[in-house]
């Protein structure tokens, strides 16, 4: 029973830690103590980066659906 006691108030402290942001408000998440413009372009840079590379990607793999489709359709 004591096992049990400690077990449960471990886990309730322990989800206390996860859930403790560092931030009060959406403000401060934006802001970072003046470092939120590094940090949120970069995220956008990164994002814009993937999200390029899978578009260039869709485009090539529907050229060459394209290109063999007209071979398979000369021959």
């Amino acid at each position: 029973v004591v096992l049990i006691y400690l077990l449960e108030k471990k886990i309730k402290n322990g989800f206390k830690t996860v859930f403790d942001l560092a931030f009060n408000n959406f403000n401060e998440i934006l802001d970072m103590d003046g470092h939120g413009i590094y940090v949120w372009s970069v995220y956008t840079i990164g994002i814009s980066m993937i999200l390029l590379s899978f578009l260039v990607a869709k485009h090539r793999i529907h050229d060459i659906k394209k290109k063999i489709k007209t071979k398979n359709a000369s021959s």
